[in-house]
């Protein structure tokens, strides 16, 4: 852009160094030719300049377009990994929770007065006893 401004300045001198010449002689026609020569010059400099501002702008614009589509697609996969992650996690709760062999009590965590409990409720419902403790606690 700034390479306009400059050619924008340089225009304006050739204007007034172009209208002096040619009130200062006797040869307009060949000042006049050259002239419009100049201006053609300038006017394909300055679309030459323009064509490349507009291609450096799209360039950029492109680029900003990529990140965006990327940010998305990066967002779109975390959300999948946190609903993956989230899935693992209640197959695990399902795999617990169905996981009938499981001890539900470590025996370091039970007082002699609950296991006698749980030994005479086994006892007293007739069935088998669903895990063995032993009746001695580590002091603790």
């Amino acid at each position: 852009m700034q390479e306009l401004k400059d050619l924008q300045s340089q225009l304006h001198q050739a204007a007034d160094c172009c209208e002096k010449a040619f009130l200062n002689t006797e040869k307009k026609q060949l000042i006049l030719d050259s002239t419009k020569s100049y201006i053609c010059d300038a006017v394909v400099a300055v679309i030459d300049h323009l064509g490349t501002v507009s291609s450096k702008l799209e360039h950029q614009l492109e680029d900003k377009a990529e990140i965006t589509q990327t940010e998305q697609k990066i967002s779109f996969l975390k959300q999948r990994l946190l609903t993956c992650e989230q899935y693992a996690i209640s197959l695990q709760l399902l795999a617990v929770r169905a996981d009938t062999g499981a001890v539900q009590y470590h025996r370091r965590y039970l007082s002699q007065s609950t296991e006698r409990n749980n030994q005479e409720n086994v006892a007293n419902r007739g069935d088998p006893e669903p895990f063995k403790l032993n009746s001695t606690v580590a002091p603790g």
